[in-house]
């Protein structure tokens, strides 16, 4: 029963160190997009896509992301950093079978 609470731990472990990589993108490309001439960038790529021509959803996500102004991107790559590192701190703690993780 002891190997198998350990594999478990080990792919929660795994699991929160993945989502922190993840998170460590969305800061990366938030502070990247602080940038006014990184959004245009992006705006400009977002248009050529196919899926802007039909699906409302999507289009509506892509204007609400693309007017927001430096600003909250700089807010939203910080609380992203905070967020990873906690994830990270959880993650390691696991792997190491830490109680206090």
């Amino acid at each position: 029963m002891a190997a198998h609470t350990h594999r478990a731990l080990k792919f929660i472990a795994a699991f929160k160190l993945v989502k922190a990589l993840g998170l460590i993108i969305v800061a990366v490309a938030a502070f990247n997009l602080v940038q006014s001439r990184h959004v245009v960038t992006l705006a400009d790529w977002v248009t050529q896509l196919p899926f802007h021509q039909g699906h409302r959803f999507a289009v509506a996500m892509v204007d609400k992301l693309l007017g927001l102004g430096p600003r909250k991107f700089l807010a939203i790559g910080i609380v992203s950093c905070v967020y990873a590192s906690v994830f990270v701190v959880e993650g390691w703690g696991l792997w190491r079978e830490r109680r206090w993780a």
